[in-house]
């Protein structure tokens, strides 16, 4: 799927999300952080795989027909149970050992490649996978606010942003913590 189909009235409603390159696949996913309007843009950072060739991939505009959603992206883990997201939604499941990645705490280590995760993910998503529920969607912002930034990844797919073109999700992530802790 492509970002351009899901949303081109306001492409800030991608603000937060994470795409994967077609082209680049190796790459894994990058943050969508903001719009460039008169360029039709948008600018991505954070990818799974910065530097491919020698060539730093964050930091750049990317056309939205370059782009798709991401699919099968471990965004973290609590306890036992796994985030991730797949095109718009915010999944969870149970953590099942295999025999190569015995606990959720393994499958969250960094020497776990994104490659690994996203097969893993893909192969249990059919059949042990379920959408949030409003419950996780509360546990999840009560994560975000108690350990400044847990799971923040996740924020911009509970909350889109509607505001103006010249917004980042910087700023669209720390209005809402300010939402969130003044409703508190």
């Amino acid at each position: 799927m492509q970002i351009s189909s899901i949303q081109t009235t306001n492409p800030n409603l991608n603000l937060g999300l994470w795409v994967e390159h077609v082209n680049y696949p190796q790459a894994g996913a990058g943050q969508i952080q903001q719009f460039i309007l008169h360029r039709n843009a948008y600018f991505i950072e954070h990818w799974q795989k910065p530097v491919l060739d020698g060539l730093s991939l964050d930091g750049l505009l990317y056309q939205a027909f370059h782009l798709r959603l991401a699919e099968y992206l471990y965004m973290g883990h609590y306890r036992n149970t796994l985030f991730y997201v797949h095109n718009t939604e915010v999944r969870t499941m149970e953590f099942i050992p295999t025999e190569h990645i015995a606990t959720a705490t393994d499958f969250d280590e960094a020497q776990t490649h994104f490659t690994v995760r996203k097969e893993y993910l893909q192969a249990y998503h059919q059949t042990h996978s379920k959408l949030i529920t409003p419950a996780d969607e509360e546990f999840i912002f009560d994560l975000w606010r108690s350990t400044k930034g847990g799971l923040s990844g996740l924020i911009p797919y509970l909350v889109q942003c509607k505001e103006s073109y010249r917004v980042s999700v910087t700023t669209h992530l720390e209005n809402q913590q300010l939402l969130l802790s003044e409703s508190a």
